[in-house]
């Protein structure tokens, strides 16, 4: 820091981690605008064990706490499809969760974090366009042990989490299990995919897995080396 700087523009933060202060650099003044979307859809509050968090609830947990450390940089926060922009991240989140996210507000410079099953995967018909417009992103993908799995054997009764899902007796399940495996790891190839096209990181994470690693991965993936905020 040089004589005469202004005290408002001293990087306090890291001042404090140092004997000598720093100043910000101009370049760096304004924020990047991370913008967040929760997956709305009724199958995002399965969980196959009382002990597990639902597919909803950990969504919120990633996207808060991801939340929290982009305003502790200074970046700004937002939901998609929020209207009270002044109220609690939480409600922000709940209020504005929809089965199909609208990025038509995303503008170049902004960072998109997606967390959801997708297992509507329309949504990912957005991806390219936001990327087209300079908006970049990362997907989160979460999943239940069980669809990772189909640890299921004998007869087993699928109830609905979709309106528009059929109940179904789907009798021996031991039967359904290398099908189904086959047709899990196709819906994880669609996303893969849409998220290459669009040049967007993907992280998988399932419910039993601890959120601490993730949260550290996509935290190095969006900061910079300079310190700012972009993937």
């Amino acid at each position: 820091m040089e004589l005469g700087e202004a005290a408002a523009r001293i990087d306090w933060r890291r001042s404090a981690r140092s004997d000598d202060l720093y100043v910000r650099e101009r370049e760096q003044e304004d924020p990047v605008r991370l913008l967040l979307w929760a997956d709305g859809s009724g199958s995002m509050h399965y969980a196959s064990a009382p002990a597990l968090p639902s597919k909803a609830a950990r969504a919120h947990l990633l996207l808060q706490a991801l939340a929290l450390a982009a305003t502790e940089a200074e970046e700004r926060v937002d939901v998609l499809g929020a209207e009270r922009r002044r109220s609690p991240l939480a409600d922000r989140l709940q209020s504005a969760e929809t089965a199909d996210p609208s990025l038509q507000d995303a503008s170049a410079g902004d960072v998109i974090l997606l967390a959801g099953d997708f297992l509507e995967e329309s949504t990912l018909d957005r991806l390219a366009e936001a990327s087209d417009r300079g908006a970049t992103g990362i997907l989160i993908k979460i999943a239940d042990p069980a669809e990772a799995e189909f640890p299921f054997q004998g007869r087993v009764f699928l109830t609905a989490t979709e309106d528009s899902d059929p109940e179904a007796d789907i009798g021996r399940a031991d039967r359904l299990r290398s099908p189904y495996l086959a047709a899990w790891q196709a819906h994880l190839d669609r996303l893969s995919a849409a998220a290459e096209g669009a040049g967007w990181p993907i992280f998988i994470h399932r419910t039993d897995e601890d959120p601490v690693p993730l949260l550290g991965a996509i935290a190095d993936r969006l900061r910079a080396p300079e310190g700012r905020w972009a993937v």
